[in-house]
């Protein structure tokens, strides 16, 4: 069985504020190094930052451990492409989890949901494996 961890409404702000605490981070590698993608499952909501996870996780990446991770294009920012595109190189296919349609994982394919989905101001949680 695998641990489950729950932790919510937190954001990454540039300047402390009332009711705001500081608190230690560390890249996704220092939690995964035993892993393997034969009995491991990422799961990820992280507000838009989670291309700057995938940037602390490419040791993670290149053990092709799958992801569950939030899509949702109002949240991210105008780097996001370049940072996930390390994927690309692991991962063949995504899922999107809201129509349960199976895409070539490439930035042809994930622009299109982007669009899609900002267009409609929705969002989607994506399956990469």
């Amino acid at each position: 069985m695998l641990p489950v961890v729950v932790q919510g409404g937190y954001r990454i702000l540039k300047n402390k504020q009332k009711n705001t605490e500081i608190v230690k981070s560390d890249i996704l590698d220092n939690y995964t190094y035993n892993l393997n993608k034969n009995n491991s499952l990422v799961v990820m909501d992280a507000e838009g930052h989670e291309p700057d996870i995938f940037m602390g996780a490419k040791k993670t990446i290149r053990k092709k451990i799958p992801f569950v991770f939030e899509f949702a294009p109002f949240w991210l920012n105008k780097d996001w492409l370049k940072k996930i595109s390390i994927l690309f190189k692991y991962y063949n296919f995504f899922h999107d989890l809201k129509t349960n349609k199976k895409k070539r994982f490439n930035a042809t394919e994930i622009k299109k949901l982007y669009n899609h989905y900002l267009i409609n101001n929705n969002y989607t949680d994506i399956l990469i494996k």
